[in-house]
């Protein structure tokens, strides 16, 4: 999974960071790479979920994760 998504995301920097979270259909993990931070949310049935399917709730919850996560770099913490 790692080397994919190296290659995917043009990465040489992968690191998982924070606590992966799974759902009964999807799982999350958040990673910094050389660009900043991202989530990536697999599926691990054949449908594939995106952000426009989550409820704006949990939209809300994942922004606030990122923010709270880039208040924390920015303080060198």
């Amino acid at each position: 999974m790692e080397q994919l998504l190296r290659a995917q995301l043009r990465t040489a920097t992968l690191r998982a960071f924070g606590s992966p979270g799974a759902g009964c259909i999807c799982e999350g993990q958040a990673y910094d790479t050389d660009a900043g931070p991202v989530f990536v949310k697999r599926s691990v049935r054949v449908c594939v979920c995106t952000i426009r399917d989550l409820p704006l709730a949990s939209v809300r919850r994942l922004l606030g994760v990122v923010l709270t996560f880039l208040s924390s770099k920015r303080q060198g913490r």
